[in-house]
C-alpha cells in the first residue's frame, strides 16, 4: 500500500559497478505507526495462546494501545493494573511506542465505577466530589504510567457520553488536557 522507488546500486570495494548480483531488502522499521489495542489479560498468560499473542503483536505491531487496563474501572482493581503495568513494561522493552486511552470517558455508564453519592450530589449541584475524582484519577493514572505512555486519549466519545460535562461545564473538558 504505502512504496516508492528505489534505486540501489551494488558497488565492488573500488566503487565499480558490480552486474548480475541478487539484491534482497528488508525493512527494519516503518516510518508508519501500525498498532492494536493490546488486552493484557491474555498478555500475561502463561501458555501457549499468551505465547502466540505476544509473538504476534511484536510482529505485526511497533505501536500499541492498552485495550482496557487503563480506563478507571480497570485501573483501581490493583490486579488488573499489575498485569497492565508489567504489559506495558514489555511493550516499552520491545520498543514499541505506547498509546494510552482513556483518562475521561465522561458518562457514568461509560465510567462503570460505582459512584452513586458522587452522581446524587453532583445532580444536586456540588460538583467538586466529581471534579476532584477524575481529576485524580488523571493525575494517578499519568504519574504512575509516565515511562511508558508516549501519547494519551485525553476524552472519548464527548458527543454522545457527556454526563460530567453537562454537571461541571464544557470548559472543566480544557483542565482535563492541561491535567494529562
Amino acid at each position: 500500500l504505502r512504496t516508492g522507488p528505489i534505486e540501489v546500486r551494488v558497488v565492488d570495494a573500488e566503487g565499480q559497478p558490480v552486474a548480475g548480483e541478487r539484491v534482497e531488502i528488508e525493512m527494519i522499521k516503518s516510518a508508519f505507526q501500525f498498532g492494536s489495542a493490546i488486552s493484557a489479560e491474555v498478555w500475561r498468560r502463561q501458555d501457549d495462546v499468551g505465547q502466540r499473542y505476544r509473538e504476534e503483536a511484536l510482529r505485526l505491531f511497533n505501536t500499541a494501545s492498552t485495550e482496557n487496563g487503563l480506563k478507571i474501572h480497570r485501573w483501581y482493581d490493583l490486579q488488573h493494573r499489575q498485569e497492565t503495568m508489567a504489559m506495558l513494561a514489555d511493550l516499552d522493552e520491545a520498543g514499541l511506542t505506547i498509546h494510552g486511552h482513556v483518562l475521561v470517558w465522561p458518562s457514568w455508564r461509560k465510567t462503570r465505577v460505582p459512584l452513586d453519592r458522587i452522581r446524587a450530589e453532583a445532580e444536586a449541584g456540588d460538583v467538586e466530589s466529581l471534579r476532584w475524582i477524575t481529576n485524580e484519577f488523571i493525575r494517578d493514572v499519568t504519574i504512575d504510567t509516565a515511562e511508558y505512555i508516549d501519547s494519551w486519549d485525553v476524552m472519548n466519545e464527548p458527543w454522545n457520553n457527556n454526563d460530567f460535562m453537562q454537571l461541571v461545564g464544557e470548559s472543566e473538558m480544557a483542565e482535563w488536557f492541561r491535567l494529562a
